[in-house]
């Protein structure tokens, strides 16, 4: 009797373990048939072919825009060079800022709520300098309340924000040299 048991057991395991795997294929051909891709990968848009090897230019070349786009660029087949003559294109970062401006004050005087602006302007040109392309600014802003009695949370909040908008900035960037 425990015979038969262990058989059923062992083709019920089989069945389910199927059955998973079936569904687990099931699920990954509906999401790639409706277009759904990673954040990050264009899916089937490509950057132009003569991005395939790209010098990025920066006053700030470890800064945190500069290293996520860098990241984002190779997570979409382009192979980046430290040397210039090697390269097919040329992404410069011409301006790369943010700031923050009062939206409003509390009555003893002091702001209360503030406006988070990124903004970030790039230049493709090829490798003899001509320019291929010239994004307007890109910009992206975020409300911030401020609350005095947490300075310290405040100010990790306002990070989180920032690095939020420069990771969408990033993917902005992506999708409009994709476009070119």
């Amino acid at each position: 009797m425990s015979a038969v048991r262990d058989r059923i057991g062992r083709v019920v395991r089989r069945r389910r373990a199927a059955f998973g795997s079936v569904l687990a294929a099931g699920v990954l051909l509906g999401l790639s048939g409706c277009g759904f891709h990673l954040r990050g990968a264009l899916g089937g848009d490509r950057l132009p072919a003569r991005m395939s090897v790209t010098y990025l230019r920066s006053g700030n070349p470890h800064g945190p825009f500069a290293v996520d786009l860098r990241r984002a660029l190779q997570a979409n087949g382009v192979r980046m060079t430290d040397d210039r003559t090697r390269a097919g294109a040329v992404l410069s970062i011409v301006q790369d800022s943010f700031g923050r401006r009062v939206l409003s004050v509390g009555a003893s005087g002091r702001a209360q709520e503030y406006e988070l602006i990124y903004t970030v302007r790039v230049e493709l040109s090829d490798r003899a300098g001509k320019v291929l392309y010239r994004s307007p600014p890109i910009r992206r802003t975020r409300d911030f309340l401020f609350d005095e009695a947490a300075v310290l949370g405040m100010e990790r909040e306002q990070q989180i924000l920032y690095e939020d908008m420069r990771k969408d900035i990033v993917q902005d960037v992506i999708r409009r040299l994709a476009a070119r």
